[in-house]
């Protein structure tokens, strides 16, 4: 007889939706830390980032439109500052 199968584990989506977001906080030091040697364009963009990147996971965690907006177009905002926070640094080390 063969064994049963074991469950995947299920995680408590609002215990998700804290942890996904959470980890978002660790751009929080570097927005005020580029704000402070004046780089304020890429301290406005890592905000953003935090902001939408946070917003994107809680909401695709809780099947929840934040602002009238899905999870999808959220993940779309947070690719662009992402990408956009990639590049400045690209810029940055280039120059």
């Amino acid at each position: 007889m063969a064994p049963a199968p074991s469950p995947e584990p299920v995680e408590h989506p609002a215990a998700q939706a804290v942890w996904t977001g959470a980890t978002n906080l660790s751009l929080l030091p570097v927005v005020f830390l580029t704000y402070r040697v004046d780089m304020r364009f890429e301290s406005v963009v890592c905000f953003f980032t935090l902001v939408t990147s946070a917003t994107y996971h809680v909401c695709e965690s809780l099947d929840y439109k934040f602002l009238g907006v899905n999870h999808y177009r959220w993940h779309f905002m947070d690719n662009i500052f992402a990408i956009t926070g990639i590049m400045l640094n690209i810029m940055n080390f280039a120059q």
